[in-house]
């Protein structure tokens, strides 16, 4: 069969090519040539034709063989291609469906790129405000370091205030001690002074006993005078100038004793006084130092215990935002993630629309090849009836044969089974591709709502801890202001403290205000 179609084509080129010298030529002498050459080759052809004749009888018995062959073939193939056309009704279903997949997957592609634009913009503004929140730590730590100061400064004030108390107790501790001995002084004035009283009380009684027994004794002499005074009146006026001079001695020392006497008490009653108001004095002075002790040993602890809840305050502040810093980067490294896979999904469904698409193509190749197939199986029923010349078969056969060499890639009926599995198993796995890509796609849009919501409840996270951490700081600057306000109080009673203290110092020195006196020794 194929010699006969080399043979035949031989002819079929040789007459063409006869023809064509016989358009081309124009001159006489290469029209003798020709046609001797034409009547050599026709000579030739006539040898060929005949062995032709021969051999397509030979291939006519074989053409009808064939012929019942190609029927059970087409019968084969008919039910073939019937198995395709349900086939490819399905697989276009199928197509319809993953075409329909394919939109749906696009829109929720671009749904999520609409998401990631959001949670794009969400994290900016979530940096925005760690911004901030970076801002108002930096304010923070500025305060606290300004609190720290301050502190520092009051405990150096509280240094200098202990110093100055323990001064002031000192000097309390060293006018207690000179109050004892100016108390001891004093008693011991007091008794010598009652001893001085008694002592001059008794001499003022011996005193008196003495004018007493002087007066009956002058009252005596005066009446012996005034007996005598009758003997001796010259010599009277003598005596009773002595009587008179004595009896004014006599009182003038009376008076001078009693004035003694008198200044004695009154000293020995201030001197009472003093040391009363000296101990009244003492005493205020003991109850004011401890209450100021015990005052000053609150608010130290109060601020100690202010100053260290601060420390752990700025502490958790600190590592909130440094596990808020984390919580960022992870976001970061997870938005990153979240964009590279979804370029991956991107290409994923780039390729996964090619393959569809290259499926789709060679659906509808196999389509048109069924279509062809059935047109050519067809004729072929049409034309292979045994009425027919064999001439007439062997021109259809050779024009059918020439219709399958003039068709580009197209299989013949057997491999038509092998292309549709071969179809099969790609549409399959495109199928698995695209339900494991919708499964990555799922748990990609898992992941971002899971970020979304972790984003959502770092910002209100963040929200509350700087709510917490502003009012927190207003509390600790209203401590401040009452601390130093209670400061500058205490500070002013110090003061008020140190100058009554260099008052009592001055007066248990000896340096009396104006209107006082010193003790008498």
């Amino acid at each position: 069969m194929d010699k006969s179609r080399t043979e035949m084509k031989e002819v079929s080129i040789v007459d063409d090519d006869v023809l064509e010298v016989l358009e081309l030529v124009d001159d006489n002498d290469t029209i003798e040539e020709c046609m001797m050459m034409v009547n050599k080759m026709s000579e030739t052809s006539l040898l060929e034709i005949q062995k032709e004749k021969e051999s397509l009888k030979r291939l006519l018995k074989e053409a009808d063989k064939e012929v019942s062959k190609l029927k059970h073939s087409l019968r084969t193939s008919n039910c073939c291609i019937e198995e395709l056309k349900t086939d490819l009704t399905k697989e276009k279903a199928k197509a319809d469906g993953l075409e329909e997949q394919v939109k749906n997957c696009n829109a929720r592609i671009q749904e999520m790129e609409d998401y990631t634009v959001q949670s794009r913009e969400e994290y900016l503004e979530m940096e925005k405000k760690y911004f901030e929140n970076s801002k108002l730590v930096e304010d923070t730590n500025r305060l606290l370091n300004d609190v720290l100061s301050k502190k520092r400064h009051f405990e150096e004030q509280m240094d200098s205030l202990r110093k100055q108390r323990d001064s002031a107790q000192n000097g309390v501790v060293s006018l207690e001690k000179r109050l004892r001995e100016e108390q001891d002084r004093s008693r011991a004035k007091a008794v010598y002074c009652e001893e001085k009283l008694s002592k001059t009380e008794n001499e003022l009684k011996h005193t008196k006993n003495k004018l007493l027994t002087a007066e009956n004794d002058f009252k005596l002499h005066i009446l012996q005078l005034q007996g005598s005074l009758k003997l001796k009146k010259g010599s009277s006026s003598l005596i009773a100038v002595d009587a008179g001079k004595c009896v004014a001695v006599i009182s003038e020392k009376l008076d001078a004793l009693e004035k003694k006497t008198l200044s004695a008490e009154k000293e020995k009653f201030s001197l009472g006084a003093k040391l009363k108001e000296l101990e009244a004095v003492m005493k205020d002075l003991k109850e004011k130092a401890e209450k100021e002790q015990q005052d000053s040993e609150r608010r130290i602890k109060e601020s100690e215990n202010a100053l260290e809840e601060v420390k752990k305050n700025f502490n958790t502040e600190s590592l909130k935002n440094a596990l808020l810093l984390k919580e960022k980067n992870e976001l970061k490294e997870q938005v990153k993630e979240a964009e590279k896979e979804k370029l991956e999904l991107q290409n994923q469904m780039k390729e996964l629309k090619d393959n569809y698409n290259t499926a789709k193509d060679s659906l509808a190749n196999a389509e048109e090849t069924i279509e062809h197939l059935q047109e050519q199986v067809a004729q072929k029923e049409k034309n292979s009836c045994p009425n027919e010349n064999s001439e007439t078969s062997q021109e259809n056969r050779m024009n059918q044969e020439n219709d399958f060499e003039s068709q580009e890639g197209v299989e013949p009926p057997q491999n038509f089974e092998a292309k549709y599995n071969e179809l099969k198993m790609q549409y399959d796995n495109l199928s698995k591709q695209f339900t494991q890509i919708r499964k990555h796609r799922n748990e990609v849009l898992r992941q971002n709502n899971e970020l979304r919501h972790q984003a959502q409840m770092a910002v209100v996270q963040l929200a509350s801890t700087n709510r917490r951490f502003t009012k927190h700081m207003e509390q600790l600057k209203m401590q401040l202001n009452v601390a130093e306000r209670v400061y500058q109080e205490k500070l002013f009673e110090c003061n008020l403290l140190e100058i009554q203290v260099q008052h009592l110092m001055q007066q248990a020195n000896g340096n009396y205000p104006p209107g006082t006196q010193p003790p008498m020794n």
